[in-house]
């Protein structure tokens, strides 16, 4: 915790989440509202958390600026040499201006808006991190595990999170086309992950979907990541789409309408059997 104004006593930090809030405790926790030392000692604990306090001296009238700094690298003298760098309130205004320009920058050239970046970030989440709404779909499931290689004559490794989107109708393209614009977005971001389409179209002797399906990939930015990142399943069976949307970290249905539809759904659904 970074700041340029006078501070009172060293930085202190705690890792105990129960020494922290209290036990029992979900409001204000029970080491500020007793303004009582952290404890400063680094140690294995049950509930780990990491909690900073620094006291400030602020006069009438005063503002203060307070910037926590972040530092990663597999060397910790390096973190360490990189949080000072930063230890300046200037170079903090300089990086975010640079940021900023380069996320409009990113914004430009993917044809994307701010509200755009805002539902790519979430999902990306869900794909990164647990989703918690992929219980719903684990719940209807028959399958209840599976082996890596069972991807694998699909071409897929397993190694990366799986977003599978499914397809059925040809009204459901502008979908798709939203989705292949995301996985533009994770490639410029640097986020691996693959790409599964399932053509759910009923047997016909015009492949309309099929054809739509190709379209689109073909014409996107990312086509040449076909069969290397995105993947294409024709005629979508049972067996299949079972075990796609169980080995996937998000699944999307594109009849339900656009990401930010499904996804508000897939929330909204869990949160009503989530007791409280």
């Amino acid at each position: 915790l970074y700041t340029e104004n006078e501070c009172i006593g060293d930085l202190e930090f705690e890792l105990d989440k129960t020494r922290f809030l209290g036990r029992n405790n979900l409001e204000i926790p029970h080491l500020i509202v007793e303004s009582k030392p952290l404890l400063n000692k680094t140690e294995i604990t049950v509930e780990p958390i990491i909690a900073f306090k620094r006291t400030i001296k602020i006069l009438p009238k005063e503002k203060v600026n307070l910037n926590l700094i972040i530092a990663v690298d597999e060397n910790k003298n390096n973190a360490i040499s990189l949080i000072n760098q930063y230890k300046n309130y200037e170079k903090i205004l300089n990086t975010f201006s640079l940021s900023k320009a380069r996320v409009e920058a990113e914004a430009r050239y993917l044809g994307i808006k701010h509200k755009d970046i805002e539902i790519y970030q979430k999902l990306i989440s869900y794909l990164i991190y647990k989703n918690s709404t992929k219980k719903l779909i684990l719940d209807k499931l028959n399958i209840k595990k599976c082996k890596q290689d069972d991807l694998w004559k699909y071409s897929i490794s397993g190694d990366k999170p799986i977003l599978f989107v499914k397809v059925k109708s040809v009204n459901d393209i502008d979908t798709l086309a939203e989705i292949l614009k995301f996985y533009e977005y994770c490639i410029v971001k640097n986020v691996e992950i693959d790409l599964v389409i399932g053509n759910k179209e009923e047997n016909s002797y015009d492949k309309y979907v099929r054809d739509e399906i190709q379209n689109t990939v073909f014409n996107a930015q990312v086509r040449s990541w076909l069969n290397n990142g995105i993947y294409i399943l024709e005629n979508l069976d049972k067996e299949q789409e079972e075990l796609f949307d169980f080995v996937s970290k998000v699944s999307i249905d594109t009849s339900k309408g656009n990401i930010k539809t499904i996804l508000r759904e897939q929330e909204d659904e869990y949160l009503k059997t989530v007791r409280i």
